[in-house]
């Protein structure tokens, strides 16, 4: 018996996995690898209710497959340690500043102070920490108990929340408390998040026929849907740098949206994924 798996990967890329189970070994069970792809998880095919983890590590697991004996499972394991580091662009000096044999990643710099907050799994499961410029002082500041996995992470221009985000989530998190709830949305498929204020957030929905832009109020956890002819808008603590994507592709600037006619953006592409993968500081404008 073959069983296919197609695996979708936080960046989009699709990964497929045979799984052959042999003939007569008893209950008969599907193996795969979860959202993080650091577990191996069994369940029965018949009732699906018989969720047992199998191997757990910090590496990516690939392409599981039963032994013939009924009990062993042999998988590839990809060992992967992503390290967050910081650049200055005007010495050219990069320095680390978050490196444990695990990954460290999605760093997101504060606005109000040297603070950097990065995901960690030096804990055991994805959490929060913080750490300065430096990498000298590394603080956990979360103590999650499930395994939410985020793709991105946004300080408010006051310092006080930090949004983690999701696949189709957008959670609220206390930069001094560590606390975190869940904002009241659709859990449909989230792009372009930004923080409009530091009580608004600008986000966008997928739809039947597109994207929908929102802006929500932490404090009344009202949303409001957009302008129709925006797609994506991506705000900055610098009304001038304020970047805004119409349904047709078209980039304007500022908030009173210019369009963009620069030539060394020819060929840029404005999104990656779930984000904006083109940013303006200033005069100087900075992609992936």
């Amino acid at each position: 018996m073959k069983i296919n798996i197609i695996t979708t990967w936080n960046n989009g890329a699709i990964d497929e996995s045979y799984v052959w189970l042999a003939k007569n070994i008893g209950v008969i069970k599907w193996i795969r690898a979860t959202g993080r792809v650091d577990e191996l998880v069994s369940y029965q095919l018949m009732q699906g209710n018989d969720r047992r983890i199998v191997y757990t590590g910090s590496e990516q697991l690939r392409s599981p497959e039963r032994h013939s004996n009924g009990k062993d499972y042999l998988f590839s394991v990809v060992h992967l340690n992503q390290d967050a580091y910081y650049l200055n662009f005007k010495t050219n000096v990069n320095k680390v500043i978050a490196n444990t044999s695990v990954d460290d990643h999605v760093a997101s710099f504060a606005y109000h102070n040297n603070q950097v907050a990065y995901i960690g799994l030096s804990s055991g499961n994805e959490e929060v920490w913080l750490t300065d410029i430096d990498g000298n002082v590394r603080q956990k500041l979360t103590n999650f108990k499930d395994s939410r996995h985020y793709v991105e992470l946004m300080w408010s221009y006051s310092g006080d929340y930090l949004l983690g985000i999701t696949l189709n989530e957008i959670h609220l998190i206390n930069s001094k408390t560590g606390q975190s709830e869940v904002l009241k949305i659709p859990q449909v498929e989230i792009s372009g998040v930004s923080w409009k204020t530091d009580h608004i957030i600008s986000y966008s929905n997928k739809t039947n026929s597109g994207w929908q832009l929102y802006t929500y109020d932490i404090r009344t956890h009202m949303a409001i849907a957009g302008d129709s002819k925006w797609h994506f808008i991506r705000y900055t603590k610098d009304p001038e740098d304020i970047l805004s994507l119409d349904k047709n592709g078209n980039l304007f600037l500022g908030s009173d949206h210019k369009k963009v006619e620069d030539t060394e953006l020819v060929g840029v592409d404005f999104m990656n994924g779930r984000a904006f993968n083109i940013k303006k500081q200033g005069s100087k404008w900075a992609c992936k």
